[in-house]
């Protein structure tokens, strides 16, 4: 996850292929997170927003590393460590380098 979309560590390059408009947003439980998702083929692109958790606000912005363009100067996915949460063990802010004992989030 990274902190937010205006980090100087995330550039939008374009919304040409396919602008925030054409895409789905899936709103389950969190209404202040956008899900945001290809309407076409139901792939997650990226999700938004914050969350509050025992009096704590958290803003969120994560990407689906899947739908990011490679070859990309700047972006190597080889570099990309990832960590898993555990909210199935009811420890959402815990984080592992593999999988938790049921599943992968």
């Amino acid at each position: 996850m990274l902190p937010n979309p205006e980090s100087p560590d995330f550039t939008l390059l374009t919304e040409s292929t396919a602008p925030r408009s054409s895409l789905g947003n899936y709103q389950p439980r969190v209404k202040s997170l956008a899900r945001y998702f290809c309407q076409n083929c139901g792939a997650h692109v990226w999700m938004e927003g914050y969350f509050e958790h025992e009096g704590k606000k958290f803003q969120i912005f994560a990407v689906n590393l899947a739908s990011v363009d490679q070859p990309q100067e700047g972006i190597d996915l080889k570099d990309v460590k990832i960590k898993y949460f555990g909210e199935l063990e009811g420890k959402p802010f815990e984080m592992r380098d593999e999988p938790w004992e049921h599943g992968l989030l």
